[in-house]
């Protein structure tokens, strides 16, 4: 079996694990991390334009009237970038459901927002447990 078979298969079977050690190495080598994901942005835009333009497009779907407050929802914003001036950290606007998650998508209203660490949101990435 070639190694990036092997590997696929590992992760598919480990899916915890794998998660786990993702998690920690980010967090060891976060500015390698950051400045890998700076270099791919610059590389590649049109891919990170696509990737933008998805997740934009599956948020304007998922605004529910019942419970879109333009205003409740800008403070979360505000939060998160008072949050990065006061702490010198990154900090963003999570969807507690992701809205493109792969088991479960949710909703961009007031109550599935929370503002986290930009770090503990790349982890999180589209899962919710």
């Amino acid at each position: 079996m070639q190694t990036k078979e092997y590997q696929a298969e590992w992760r598919a079977k480990n899916v915890g694990k794998h998660a786990e050690y993702q998690k920690k190495y980010r967090e060891k080598n976060r500015e390698k991390v950051n400045s890998y994901i700076k270099e791919w942005t610059a590389k590649f835009p049109e891919k990170n334009a696509a990737k933008t333009a998805k997740y934009r497009g599956a948020k304007l779907k998922r605004v529910m009237a019942w419970d879109n407050d333009p205003i409740k929802i800008q403070e979360f914003y505000d939060a998160a970038r008072f949050l990065g001036m006061v702490t010198g950290d990154w900090y963003h606007v999570d969807h507690i459901i992701p809205l493109q998650g792969k088991n479960v998508s949710g909703l961009h209203v007031v109550s599935n927002l929370q503002v986290i660490e930009g770090q503990q949101n790349r982890s999180k990435s589209n899962k919710f447990e």
